[in-house]
């Protein structure tokens, strides 16, 4: 009884396998086309390449904006202490051995 309906469900199981394969293999090429085709609309390249020029042209911007008010300021280590108190770094670790 046990080894017939081991039987049955492996080859409802390499029946299934085969033809969801089959399927999924001709879905596969499908999408592979649907994408190829978006991919190469001349207007999503176009947007693509729009939106690459804003983000490089905001990064350049940031870095000159960061620059700026970093040059014009007070350097922050004036005033700072160097060491931790008892020779310790924030996480609790020995930093010399006195």
């Amino acid at each position: 009884m046990t080894q017939r309906l081991f039987g049955r469900f492996a080859l409802g199981f390499a029946v299934g396998y085969i033809l969801g394969a089959r399927a999924g293999r001709e879905r596969y090429r499908q999408m592979v086309g649907w994408w190829n085709s978006f991919a190469g609309n001349p207007m999503i390249i176009r947007a693509a390449e729009r939106g690459k020029d804003l983000v490089e042209g905001g990064g350049r911007a940031l870095a000159e904006q960061v620059q700026r008010r970093v040059s014009s300021s007070e350097p922050l280590t004036r005033n700072a202490s160097t060491t931790w108190p008892e020779d310790r770094s924030p996480a609790g670790h020995v930093l010399s051995d006195r």
